[in-house]
């Protein structure tokens, strides 16, 4: 009756030791219900009549496996190698422990043994709670999870194996002690080769990353000089058309005309209104911002724009394109996701200050936007890995020329106020 305690003991104590571990490693989440106790219950029930402890350690294992998947957040089936990792890490860890010390008594669950295994608890809790703050490094190289996780598997397994076997079938002290050496060289072999993979494989992720980048650029650089000639090629059509949108003005006053002059006067107006960043005299910012006229005026957007540059730019053309054509973007499809036309609003001010630009956008946005992921760069688009590159971009050129970018909502708006220190030519 007794190992039946401790056996079960024993496997609630496994399952807290992998809690502890998949949570502070992986950062997995668990969510732990009420009736799920009942689940443990059962195993008692089930443990009692049980006699063999073979069979018993057995039970306990899938037990251990099946009741760790079961209160995870948000299952997936890749989460049942990393429950295997962390029980076998545990096994490792529990197999050092007891070649070291000598039992009186050689049953599998013993008041020695339990003891043993709190102590472990204790140990990975101790653990746990100095890494959990930190995210574990496999994480961030989720393309090639499989391969990392199964190596560290087979890597403990390999270690745990040859120790569980000379624990059964050997007696001589000195050789258990050489081949527990080796066992735990091959394991931190094993896991040294795993962190080399991993840092060469972040590497080329990275490199693959930043062309990736590059390339999403040059494309819409562009389409920034394609639109740039577009607005040219207007202004040429605008100018040479003015001379005689004037006469036929001067015809219409002097015939007394007055109705068909409003109607003149009102189409005219119409089309310049068309031209909403007038004002503005760098032609690559307004060559970004002309692209979202068609959107702004079929989409009824109410826009507010001020330009006041008072100094020569000096910075990069495809920069001022990339950071304008971002920022408009995301204004312009946040405001595109309010479905009320009327709210439909947009402020964009552009201007320096001594030596510093400083660019504000405020446009209105859903009452469930997160600021905390657009602060943390987050897109929130399903298609995770096409997406979020106009962010880093953003912030890219904001950082190559010593700015700053700040967020703020209010009255359901978002406010976002850029200011580069190193924008101009000296004077």
């Amino acid at each position: 009756m007794m190992e039946t305690i401790y056996s079960s003991i024993s496997c609630l104590i496994s399952i807290s030791i992998g809690i502890i571990l998949l949570h502070s490693l992986f950062k997995i989440e668990f969510n732990i219900k009420p009736h799920y106790l009942f689940l443990i219950l059962a195993h008692l029930l089930v443990s009692v009549f049980i006699k063999d402890n073979s069979i018993s350690l057995t039970i306990n294992v899938i037990f251990e496996i099946f009741f760790l998947f079961l209160i995870i957040n948000n299952r997936k089936y890749s989460f049942l190698i990393l429950i295997m990792i962390v029980l076998s890490l545990d096994a490792f860890v529990q197999n050092i422990v007891e070649i070291r010390i000598n039992y009186s008594n050689n049953s599998i669950f013993t008041l020695e043994k339990i003891l043993i295994r709190l102590f472990n608890l204790l140990a990975f809790s101790t653990l746990g709670f100095f890494i959990k703050k930190r995210t574990f490094y496999f994480l961030e190289n989720k393309k090639n999870w499989l391969i990392i996780y199964i190596n560290l598997f087979f890597a403990i397994i390999s270690g745990l194996l040859p120790m569980v076997l000379i624990r059964l079938f050997l007696e001589n002290d000195r050789i258990r002690q050489i081949i527990t050496f080796t066992s735990i060289a091959i394991i931190l072999l094993n896991f040294v080769i795993t962190f080399i993979y991993i840092q060469l494989s972040n590497n080329n992720l990275y490199y693959q990353t930043e062309l990736e980048l590059k390339e999403a650029l040059l494309k819409l650089q562009e389409e920034n000089v394609n639109q740039i000639v577009q607005n040219y090629q207007h202004l040429k059509v605008f100018k040479h058309d003015i001379q005689g949108h004037l006469q036929m003005i001067e015809h219409l006053i002097d015939n007394n005309e007055i109705e068909e002059l409003k109607n003149y006067s009102h189409s005219i107006n119409h089309q310049l209104a068309s031209n909403i960043f007038g004002s503005c005299t760098n032609i690559y910012i307004a060559g970004i911002l002309n692209l979202f006229i068609d959107t702004i005026t079929n989409e009824n957007i109410e826009v507010t724009f001020h330009y006041d540059i008072t100094k020569r730019i000096k910075v990069k053309n495809t920069h001022l394109s990339s950071l304008f054509y971002n920022l408009m973007t995301n204004a312009v499809e946040s405001l595109l996701k309010n479905k009320i036309q009327e709210s439909r609003q947009l402020l964009l001010r552009i201007g320096n200050v001594n030596e510093v630009l400083y660019i504000e956008l405020e446009n209105s946005v859903e009452k469930n936007f997160s600021l905390k992921n657009l602060i943390q760069g987050k897109t929130t688009k399903s298609d995770k890995e096409n997406h979020g590159i106009g962010l880093i971009s953003i912030n890219q050129i904001i950082a190559e020329y010593n700015g700053s970018i700040e967020y703020e909502i209010n009255d359901a708006k978002l406010l976002t106020r850029i200011l580069l220190l190193d924008a101009f030519i000296a004077e």
